[in-house]
């Protein structure tokens, strides 16, 4: 008995052992660099009988590298897309290198400077392509709060050996708070109601009414076609005028429109007042007499509504004579409809709005400015429900992209207003809101990415019940809502996506699946997540693991698993779950 228990006692040590030096074994693979070796170098000296036995302390040689291995060629960056972004980081570039290894390469933003400053660019192993490409998005600047352009340097830096590339320089910018200007248009110096008089009145009279003097008339002069403000109107023959005021006040010389051609968006006619100057008598045929009898048109008009409005008080009255002048637009390319969101004034709004639909085949509400925003457009950028409803029930188009192809849509998503994405859900059209759901930005978006993007389970579930595919690819990469969830680390994202039917298994254009994500960026608990959601373990994407022309000529080469590409050995050790087949 006790030799057969000392048999499988040794027997024991011996399993022990094995499984011990099998463990070893394993880990020395994984460290050990088949692509770089050194020589040793031993010298001995004779002994007492002649032989070179007594040997000397070896040397070590420098690394000897193979050239065409991807962790012992020097590092380069040959190209970047950019190379300045926003000081809160995220930015997306693209890089181009010579040959690294992505589980063992870094970009390293830093300082030569006392504070030291170095961060890192985001990514993981699915965002470095062939080994010659990286897509990276840029990390924060320590101070957020610069006023000027700062220029640090970016450079490739290896883990292991720590070497590193040239730097190249980088400048942070600081942060737009009012990228859509409006705060800007909101800081401009407020009209004043003495600003329309056109200055005082030196002899005597009120700024631009009454009284006399050169500055402070009290008429109008057009081309011979006087008014008082007290009398009636009539034709000035012969360029006589009235007595009742001087040659003050607002006046349009005849040599002046002749020399200014008439800007069209100052006399502006209804089709009525067309009518009634066409059917004058041949003798009032002249361009200036013509010219003169429509700004008498105008003037009658304009009178006639400033008595309605002092008898009703009703701003409409003023508005629906100059409702032709609403197309007017000013420097930034905004009309009366612009200004008035952009100052949040509902009520006047409400007036144009009125107004400018009577006008026949008018497109005045459609209007974009020069940053390409219609009104609809700054209602939604400046959280104003009531003005969304009022535009879009008197006909905004909601349809239409600013210039960076956003639509509304787009606009409330990017500031996560959920309140403003009900509204529009429940005020678009069928077709309209069937249009705008399937509508990439200019990043090549859509807006159930940017509902994901923004970590928003309820705004991703409004879209998708609005009839958002689940499994749509934005255009860029081939990344689906899951693919950003995974990105963008979020369990809860994905949980719901994954009950809400998306495909687990859906690659994006370079061949990488949900859970080559989720293991490359080494999330064990969304790898998990995923396995029990039946992802594939074994699927592969487009990039070979060999690097050897002659297999990839025969087509043998197979590309990378998930497990392939993580570091992380908690999701390496993750077991198949249990409905795996």
């Amino acid at each position: 008995m006790c030799i057969i228990d000392q048999y499988r006692l040794s027997s024991l040590f011996a399993a022990q052992d094995l499984h011990h030096l099998r463990q070893e074994s394993e880990q020395l693979a994984k460290d050990m660099d088949l692509s770089v070796v050194r020589l040793q170098f031993t010298a001995y000296l004779p002994d007492s009988e002649g032989m070179y036995t007594l040997p000397l302390e070896p040397v070590i040689s420098d690394p000897i590298f193979d050239s065409k291995a991807p962790n012992a060629s020097n590092l380069k960056i040959v190209r970047m897309d950019k190379t300045s972004g926003c000081v809160l980081g995220g930015d997306e570039i693209y890089l181009l290198c010579d040959k690294v290894q992505k589980d063992d390469i870094q970009i390293r933003f830093y300082e030569n400077n006392d504070r030291g400053w170095e961060a890192y660019g985001d990514f993981g192993p699915t965002d470095v392509h062939r080994q010659f490409a990286i897509v990276f998005r840029t990390p924060r600047y320590w101070d957020i709060s610069i006023e000027r352009p700062i220029t640090v340097f970016v450079q490739l830096k290896r883990r292991k050996d720590g070497e590193t590339s040239e730097a190249k320089a980088f400048t942070y910018c600081p942060r737009v708070e009012d990228r859509e200007e409006v705060n800007r248009k909101r800081m401009k110096r407020l009209p004043h109601f003495s600003d329309h008089f056109g200055g005082g009145a030196p002899s005597g009279g009120s700024p631009g009414i009454g009284g006399g003097g050169q500055a402070g008339g009290g008429g109008f002069n057009f081309l011979g076609y006087t008014n008082n403000y007290g009398g009636a109107l009539w034709p000035s023959h012969q360029g006589m005028q009235h007595q009742g005021g001087s040659q003050g006040g607002m006046e349009l010389a005849t040599d002046q429109v002749s020399q200014d051609n008439a800007s069209p968006q100052v006399m502006v006619s209804s089709p009525e007042e067309v009518e009634q100057i066409n059917d004058q008598p041949a003798h009032l045929s002249s361009p200036e007499q013509l010219f003169g009898l429509r700004a008498l048109h105008i003037t009658e008009r304009t009178a006639r509504a400033l008595l309605d409005y002092a008898i009703t008080a009703d701003v409409r009255m003023l508005l629906a004579v100059q409702r032709h002048l609403t197309a007017v637009q000013d420097e930034n390319g905004d009309t009366s409809l612009h200004l008035a969101v952009i100052h949040q004034q509902p009520l006047v709004v409400q007036h144009l709005l009125q107004v400018i639909v009577s006008i026949p085949r008018q497109d005045i509400i459609n209007t974009h400015n020069h940053l390409r925003q219609t009104p609809l457009h700054l209602s939604v950028i400046t959280h104003q429900y009531t003005m969304v409803e009022l535009l879009l029930t008197a006909g905004a188009n909601p349809t239409i992209l600013d210039r960076r192809g956003n639509s509304v849509l787009h606009l409330a998503l990017h500031r996560k207003d959920e309140k403003m994405v009900r509204l529009l859900l429940q005020q678009l059209k069928s077709p309209e809101l069937s249009k705008l759901i399937r509508l990439p930005d200019c990043d090549g978006l859509y807006p159930v990415h940017l509902a994901v993007k923004a970590l928003s389970e309820r705004l991703v579930e409004l879209l998708l019940t609005k009839g958002a595919e689940r499994n749509v690819a934005e255009q860029k990469s081939g990344r689906t809502p899951l693919h950003l969830a995974v990105e963008m680390g979020s369990l809860k994202l994905v949980g719901y996506l994954v009950d809400a039917g998306a495909d687990v298994d859906v690659p994006t254009f370079q061949g990488n699946t949900p859970l080559h994500l989720a293991a490359g960026y080494g999330f064990p608990a969304l790898t998990a997540m995923l396995l029990g959601a039946g992802a594939d373990r074994n699927v592969q994407n487009y990039e070979p693991i060999s690097d050897s022309e002659e297999e990839d000529d025969l087509g043998i080469c197979r590309g990378h698993t998930p497990l392939d590409i993580t570091s992380n050995q908690k999701v390496c050790d993750l077991p198949e779950p249990l409905s795996a087949s």
